[in-house]
Order: C-alpha cells, then structure tokens, then sequence
C-alpha cells in the first residue's frame, strides 16, 4: 500500500514537472514522459493481470521498453539539433 502511494506521488510530480516544462518551452513531445511512467508503473501490472502466458507477458514488456527507447533517443536527437541551431 506504501509504495502504491509512493508511485502516485512520484508520478504525479513528474506530470506537474514535464507540464511546466511544456508550458516554458512549448514541445507537445515533453508531455509524453508522464505518459511512460504512468503506463510502466501502472498500464504493465494491468496488461500482466490478464495476460496468463508469461513469455508473451515479458514479450510486451520488451517491446515496451524497446519502443520507449526509440522515442527517447528520437527525443534526445532532436533536442540535440535544437541546441545545436541556437548556437
């Protein structure tokens, strides 16, 4: 119960955070980080709830974190060519 409520403090706080950094540089991109947490942290122990098959649970997981790195790394580029063109 502990760490539920710890991970809904935590992820309330990031959401709080990435929305003010939406709000002072004004990329839509930067919301989809509470977005992660949240389906990590909350959306997996769903889908693992009524996936009864292990290896395809752990599947989607991989796949998760695969996809998320994807568009972290996309993130991290464009946020890099950004900086790049004010200097």
């Amino acid at each position: 119960m502990k760490l539920k409520s710890i991970t809904m403090i935590l992820t309330i706080l990031l959401f709080i955070v990435s929305m003010s950094e939406f709000m002072r540089i004004r990329k839509l991109r930067k919301l989809a980080y509470p977005l992660i947490v949240i389906y990590f942290f909350m959306g997996l122990p769903i889908i693992g709830k009524f996936i009864h098959n292990r290896v395809l649970y752990m599947g989607v997981a991989v796949l998760s974190f695969v996809i998320t790195m994807i568009f972290l790394y996309k993130d991290l580029i464009i946020t890099n060519k950004e900086k790049n063109l004010l200097h």
